[in-house]
């Protein structure tokens, strides 16, 4: 048995992406960066210890021709609200032949395949029940739960995009007696703010996130003048 990994995603489209980044740099620039944090996350599907599932916010098919990845496993989001979509993930985890169980979002390129493994690995080796990720936006990039942890009280009333949620989750996954691992702090990019500081991290180390470093440099955000 190995781990799972949903990765929740959106089809691309232009003006569908990254809504307020493009509010200040524009439609394209956009829809080219959250191709990028797409195509670092295609690794995923060639680790032999992890199960890649891409829950998709629309078209299964048109995704796949996306990405280009034939053998991809898709899978729709569903309706409801954040919480109702992680639940459903883990829910199809649980009665499947998963050890553990991990969800990620598609706007954290600097969230790299091996922290995803190693995440995964804590959780399959007993090391905690449960794991977070947290972000400077009071979110989270990365949850996850040891095989029959994962409840969906975990996701209920939680008050989504906002700075709240880490927080409300954490208590939640702790007053349930569960051992929880916190993750070193991360970042969404959203904003001006977050792709300042992405464009920083890259330009050191732009192996981290290699698709999204080539678009950041030929767009000249890594020029020091700039």
């Amino acid at each position: 048995m190995i781990p799972d990994c949903h990765v929740f995603v959106r089809l691309p489209g232009l003006g569908q992406v990254k809504t307020r980044l493009a509010a200040t740099r524009g439609d394209e620039f956009a829809l080219a960066l959250y191709g990028a944090f797409l195509e670092d996350l295609l690794p995923l599907t060639l680790e032999s210890n992890i199960r890649t599932i891409f829950r998709v916010d629309g078209g299964l098919e048109e995704f796949r021709r996306r990405i280009g990845r034939p053998r991809a496993i898709l899978a729709e989001q569903g309706g409801g609200d954040l919480g109702e979509r992680l639940s459903r993930a883990f829910a199809e985890s649980e009665t499947g032949a998963a050890e553990a169980s991990v969800a990620i979002g598609s706007d954290s390129p600097l969230l790299g395949v091996e922290e995803i493994r190693n995440s995964a690995a804590i959780l399959v080796d007993g090391a905690a029940e449960a794991i977070l990720k947290p972000t400077m936006d009071g979110g989270y990039s990365l949850v996850g739960f040891r095989r029959g942890c994962f409840h969906p009280s975990f996701f209920e009333g939680i008050d989504w995009s906002t700075e709240k949620v880490f927080e409300q989750t954490r208590d939640l996954i702790v007053k349930a007696g569960l051992s929880c691992q916190v993750l070193e702090l991360g970042y969404d990019v959203d904003v001006d703010a977050d792709l300042a500081r992405l464009s920083e991290d890259l330009a050191r180390e732009p192996g981290r996130a290699p698709a999204t470093a080539r678009v950041l440099d030929e767009r000249g955000f890594f020029r020091r003048d700039l």
